[in-house]
């Protein structure tokens, strides 16, 4: 039996042997060092603050991490999201992202907190239970684009048919298909996708501001894995230009995380999307970047169901 080190216990997070190799790649700028600092140690006062003796529910039952050099240690979920989120940070101060330039980009500033909440956001989704069962994906929308607002009902079956819901009658329409870099998926295609994060990045388009519609888009509107729902977290996590904006209210009242992100060099922001962090789900996204004028769209319902109605 392999005994366990102070030092294997420290890098026990998930990127950690990317960190330890980041000798090769250029140390961050002074600022952003001092940032990161500020940040793991506030983690680090969280972490150490004292806790209410208590039964824990089952969502907090200690949950085991899988990557371990010695036999298997309960870890509870407050250090997962403790050790997802100094991984995230982690990975931005060494420089070991797998974005290093996207197209467009000069070294855009990463914003330390919206890493961070991104890679809680990952670690929440893989430990998501799978799909539930139910014979259509259903989701209910409210769009707004100028003045005008509307409500759709839609509903997918587990071969990706699709059916529209318009005043109580249901009518066969085409299946969606997503977006991905170059390339366009169909409802049977989005699992093929690789879950490695590092891989699964090269798929998405260059540009920032693209990437972000596209991995949000798949997030908001298909039934993923928690593997890929998870591998597309870290991929937002390692975007660069990705900005948090705090816990905001959505047109619904409903309670959310900001995340922002421009659509251009100097431009002001025009994609949002509102997270859910307790699940992961987007509540809300401003979804016409291109176009004017810029749409809404705000997601009621994103569920499996057994019936159309």
């Amino acid at each position: 039996m392999t005994e366990r080190t102070e030092r294997d216990e420290i890098l026990d997070f998930p990127g950690a042997d990317d960190l330890v190799t980041a000798g090769r790649v250029a140390p961050p700028a002074a600022h952003t060092s001092a940032t990161v600092q500020k940040r793991l140690g506030l983690l680090q006062e969280r972490e150490s603050a004292p806790s209410v003796d208590r039964t824990p529910s089952l969502e907090e039952e200690p949950l085991v991490v899988m990557r371990r050099r010695a036999p298997t240690l309960p870890v509870p979920p407050s250090r997962r999201r403790l050790l997802a989120a100094a991984a995230a940070v982690a990975t931005v101060v060494a420089g070991a992202g797998v974005f290093q330039a996207l197209e467009g980009d000069s070294r855009p500033e990463t914003d330390i907190s919206a890493a961070s909440f991104l890679g809680e956001m990952a670690e929440v989704s893989a430990e998501q239970s799978p799909k539930a069962s139910g014979k259509y994906w259903r989701v209910v929308a409210e769009s707004v684009k100028g003045r005008k607002a509307f409500t759709t009902w839609s509903y997918t079956d587990q071969r990706g048919r699709k059916w529209m819901l318009e005043k109580g009658k249901a009518h066969r329409v085409k299946g969606d298909i997503w977006v991905v870099g170059k390339l366009r998926f169909s409802w049977n295609e989005l699992p093929k996708l690789p879950t490695n994060p590092k891989e699964l990045s090269t798929r998405f388009s260059k540009t920032r501001w693209d990437r972000f519609y596209e991995v949000t888009a798949i997030l908001e509107t298909y039934p993923a894995s928690p593997q890929l729902r998870s591998a597309l977290f870290t991929v937002l996590a390692q975007t660069p230009g990705v900005k948090l904006k705090g816990d905001i209210k959505d047109s619904r009242s409903r309670h959310g995380t900001a995340l922002t992100i421009t659509n251009g060099p100097g431009k002001r922001p025009a994609q949002y999307c509102v997270i859910e962090p307790k699940t992961g789900r987007i509540l809300e996204r401003q979804h016409t970047p291109y176009t004017k004028p810029i749409g809404r769209t705000t997601y009621l319902k994103a569920d499996w169901t057994n019936r159309i109605d």
